[in-house]
């Protein structure tokens, strides 16, 4: 794959498989932003995951006096592949942040990973 940046844009519906799902349907739109860089074998990929995720109708009567529950979640991630004899060793960091006017919805994670890739 050759330097440069890419993006996916998704807007659409999720909705309920049951009846009492809490909130129904969702709206869901999101946006992705990401720059890939290439030496010889090696790659470094950066991206920016940003969501933004409403319920159609309120959560739950329990929660904030039934509230449709909102969610703006931002995800970065930096990557690192190579090639070698077929085999494509990664590593990488990622961290999420999910704000949401229903607290119990907040989210805060970090991450690093290591993986190996490999076709046959």
């Amino acid at each position: 794959m050759q330097s440069g940046w890419h993006t996916r844009l998704r807007y659409g519906r999720d909705f309920a498989e049951y009846d009492n799902r809490p909130g129904d349907d969702q709206n869901r739109s999101a946006l992705l932003i990401g720059k890939q860089t290439t030496f010889g074998p090696h790659r470094i990929n950066f991206e920016v995951d940003l969501e933004y995720l409403t319920d159609r109708e309120g959560f739950s009567p329990l929660l904030e006096e039934n509230l449709k529950r909102k969610i703006n979640k931002a995800t970065y991630r930096l990557e690192y592949k190579t090639t070698l004899n077929g085999i494509e060793p990664t590593a990488g960091i990622e961290w999420l942040t999910q704000k949401s006017n229903l607290p119990l919805y907040d989210v805060r994670t970090r991450m690093a990973y290591i993986g190996l890739n490999f076709r046959w």
